[in-house]
Parts: structure tokens; C-alpha cells; sequence
């Protein structure tokens, strides 16, 4: 009788304990998926604050030279160098936006320190091919998260509908995630960025046109790594973010991690910039879209 009842006992033991084995995979793989979703908000901002600085200065994009509301809309936040508004006499040339050591908030909302190194090898939206490298290496956070390493987008052309083309490379790209982990964007494959002109008004002397412009982003593929364990992943529908919403307002991807457990990660739901973010399947709000 004792041993049946061992044997009963033995059983229950192994049926309780084998779904909490199952749940835990489930609950780190979730988390993982988070802090990538994480890495593509700190992207999309690092990004925006860059570019938003390029196009406020026609003689870097289009080689108009500087006008009287370009110099009015200069300030120390950043303090660029050399002095974009002069007359560029050779490629490649680097400008350092240095956001300062205690930080400051150049569109008024996010705070911003440390510095950015851009670095064009011709006039960025007038030539074919032209590559802008944009370099976080210098002790560079938004929003108190840390980003190190370079975007590089080369100009493809403007399309039919006057939005503005760009091959985007992500490599080796590092974000610091809530949990302290670093998540590494190793490589990605075929991607683009296009800057859409929502209003159809953009005009290269006026850099306020470009306040409404939103990018899409694909990649047929990204290799992440998380603390020595990789993900593989690929956007299943473009990318959208708003400059006004500080989470992507549409587009998924989905993958795997490397024991073969599915990720999928659906931005649509946060279409009216509510932070509210689909992950594996649970419907729930970033602290990082907020």
C-alpha cells in the first residue's frame, strides 16, 4: 500500500510540476520579446532626433544654402560642429551633435545627452548612393537608455510619390533594456526606410514640412542577441512610426528564439499612440511607449 501511495504521490509530483516547466519558457521568452520591442523604440527615437537635426539644415540634405529661418531656429541643444550652416567644401564630412553631459531636450519632450557622430559622403537626399552614418558611440542616451553603435541609411531616390528612400543598415546597433540586459541587433538583411511626406508639403527650405513626416521600416530579417542567446526575426508588415508617438503606431514582426520558440510582436493596436502593444498574443502597455 506504501507504495502505491509513493507511486500516486511520485505521479501528482511529476503532473504539477511539468506545465510550471512549460509556463517559465513561456514567461521568458515573452520578456525577451519585450525587451526586443524595447530596442526598436529606442531605435526609432535615436534616429528621429538625428534626423530631425539633418533636415533642419538644407545645405546637409539638399545643398540649398542657409536661410534666415534655419539661423533663427539654431540653438545649443545640440551644439553642432563644425557650423552647419557653411558652405560644405569636401566628402566625407562629420558633424558632432553634442547634447551635453547633463542632458537637454531638443524638441521639448525627450531628454537627450552625450553625443552623435553623422557623417555624409554627399549631399544625403540629392544623390544616388549617398550614405549617412550616424554613429552613438559617445556615451549617448535617450531617455535614460543607453545606444551605442551606428545606423547607416544610403539615399536610393525619391519615389512617385515624393517620399524619400533609404536602404537601412541596423548592424551591431545596442540598446541597454529595462532589465539591464544589452540587446544587440547583430545583423539585418534588405532593409528600407522611407520617409513619407503625410501632407504632401515638404520643401527643402522649410524643415517644419518634415514635422509630420512619419518612416516605414521592412527587414526580411534581424538577428538579435540577448545575454548570448539569438533570436531571429523579420517584419511581417512595415514599420510605422509617428514623430509625435514614441512607439511604432503600426507593423509586426514575428520570429523565433534560438530553442525554436515563436515571437511575434504587433504594433497596430497602438494606432492612436496609446502604448498599447500586442506580444505572443497578450494585449498589454509598454512602459517604454508611454
Amino acid at each position: 500500500m506504501r507504495k502505491w501511495m509513493f507511486f500516486i504521490l511520485c505521479t501528482l509530483v511529476m503532473a504539477c510540476s511539468e506545465p510550471r516547466i512549460v509556463q517559465d519558457i513561456s514567461v521568458n521568452t515573452h520578456q525577451e520579446a519585450e525587451l526586443i520591442a524595447e530596442h526598436i523604440i529606442s531605435t526609432k527615437a535615436g534616429l528621429q532626433i538625428v534626423l530631425a537635426e539633418i533636415f533642419k539644415y538644407p545645405n546637409l540634405h539638399s545643398g540649398i544654402k542657409s536661410n534666415q529661418q534655419e539661423i533663427d531656429f539654431r540653438n545649443d541643444c545640440p551644439c553642432i560642429t563644425p557650423d552647419p550652416t557653411q558652405p560644405i567644401s569636401s566628402y566625407p564630412i562629420t558633424y558632432t551633435l553634442d547634447f551635453g553631459g547633463n542632458g537637454c531636450m531638443p524638441d521639448g519632450i525627450t531628454e537627450v545627452k552625450g553625443k552623435v557622430d553623422v557623417t555624409l559622403d554627399g549631399l544625403l537626399c540629392v544623390s544616388e548612393g549617398t550614405v549617412a552614418k550616424i554613429d552613438y558611440a559617445n556615451n549617448f542616451t535617450i531617455d535614460g537608455v543607453d545606444m551605442d553603435g551606428c545606423i547607416e541609411l544610403t539615399f536610393i531616390k525619391e519615389n512617385a510619390d515624393g517620399n524619400l528612400c533609404f536602404d537601412s543598415d541596423l548592424a551591431g546597433l545596442t540598446v541597454t533594456g529595462s532589465n539591464g540586459s544589452d540587446i544587440v541587433l547583430k545583423s539585418t538583411s534588405e532593409g528600407k526606410l522611407t520617409l513619407v511626406d503625410a501632407l504632401g508639403n515638404n520643401d527643402p527650405n522649410d524643415f517644419t514640412t518634415f514635422l509630420d513626416d512619419y518612416t516605414c521600416q521592412t527587414y526580411s530579417s534581424m538577428d538579435v542577441c540577448i545575454e548570448d542567446e539569438d533570436f531571429t526575426l523579420s517584419t511581417d508588415s512595415e514599420l510605422k512610426t509617428n514623430p509625435l508617438c514614441a512607439c511604432p503606431v503600426g507593423g509586426s514582426l514575428s520570429g523565433m528564439d534560438s530553442n525554436g520558440n515563436p515571437i511575434i510582436i504587433d504594433f497596430s493596436p497602438n494606432s492612436s499612440c496609446s502604448g498599447t502593444v500586442i506580444i505572443n498574443g497578450v494585449t498589454q502597455t509598454l512602459d517604454a511607449c508611454l
